[in-house]
């Protein structure tokens, strides 16, 4: 292969390393709910300018996480498959990199659509926020901060392909869903203690060992009772919000080793998934309703089928 491709595909590599374990939990859950708030006027080309944008607004706070403070230090022991960990790009670099990012994302913001621009001077702010200001070193600003990241994430996407200013109903599962986050994302803090205590971080699971393992069945159960609710979901789809909420809080109760708290953090992430696309049968448009029922059908009984495979590997 000529130099001149391998560079650009070493360097698309690096970025995508950058942001590739926030596909699972922001790019595409939060793609899919949002689009799900739209019109049905959508063309394949609206969803891909979305999607590019918010990775591409994400590169920036990814980066920004991950050059800043003691997070080289901290990946190298949680995720040393990231780039700076694997020395594709230095320290110095990513942060310059970062500086670069903030103008070039908002010029794009700005091309893409006029509301952009405000979404993404705020998800910038929140960055510095986080990183600057200290948000990530205490359990609770990080939790609202994780939480404001998704409402503000959601809020652009929907208003990008919808077009036209969002109703009530949709505003409200936006602040939903960002509650959800707020009140568990310290689901993905049991996997990372060791790198969390090297940093000193004053996150849920160090500080109250026992008690964050307990809120997890609690937290997730209540929700899926909230969403089921509120959604006015059928029995089958409740069942098995209910089941993966059970078995995924359970799981952070019960099995407390690192790689356990990983395959526990990969089935958080399926729940939300499939809370998102609950909530969706209740906020859709009209035209919506009944692709979104039958999508939602589908994506539960995949994932009663990967529960039930993952069950039967661990012998529960």
């Amino acid at each position: 292969m000529h130099p001149f491709f391998c560079s650009v595909f070493y360097t698309v590599y690096t970025f995508w390393l950058f942001n590739c374990s926030d596909m699972k939990t922001i790019v595409y859950p939060v793609g899919v709910f949002a689009a799900s708030l739209t019109s049905p006027k959508l063309n394949i080309g609206h969803i891909a300018a979305a999607v590019c944008w918010i990775w591409f607004v994400l590169l920036g706070v990814s980066v920004t996480n991950q050059s800043l403070g003691d997070s080289p230090q901290e990946d190298s022991l949680n995720k040393p498959y990231r780039p700076i960990p694997a020395k594709r790009i230095s320290v110095n670099s990513a942060r310059a990199l970062r500086w670069w990012l903030i103008p070039a994302t908002i010029c794009y913001s700005a091309v893409l659509h006029p509301n952009s621009l405000t979404y993404t001077v705020s998800i910038a702010a929140l960055t510095f926020l986080y990183n600057e200001c200290g948000g990530h070193s205490h359990w609770l600003t990080k939790n609202m901060c994780c939480g404001a990241y998704y409402f503000l994430f959601e809020l652009i996407h929907g208003d990008f392909l919808d077009g036209m200013k969002m109703q009530n109903k949709q505003y409200a599962a936006t602040i939903t869903s960002a509650c959800i986050i707020c009140t568990s994302a310290h689901a993905q803090d049991f996997r990372d203690m060791r790198g969390d205590a090297m940093k000193k971080r004053s996150t849920l699971p160090l500080s109250f060992p026992s008690f964050s393992r307990l809120t997890m069945p609690i937290l997730l159960i209540a929700w899926s009772f909230v969403l089921g609710y509120v959604c006015h979901t059928n029995a089958t789809v409740h069942a098995t919000l209910l089941l993966l909420a059970f078995v995924t809080g359970v799981r952070f109760l019960a099995f407390r080793d690192p790689h356990a708290d990983q395959t526990s953090y990969n089935l958080y992430n399926v729940s939300i998934w499939v809370w998102f696309r609950a909530c969706e049968i209740c906020v859709a448009p009209p035209a919506l309703h009944l692709r979104c029922s039958h999508v939602t059908c589908v994506a539960v009984a995949r994932s009663a089928r990967i529960l039930k495979r993952l069950l039967q590997l661990l012998d529960l």
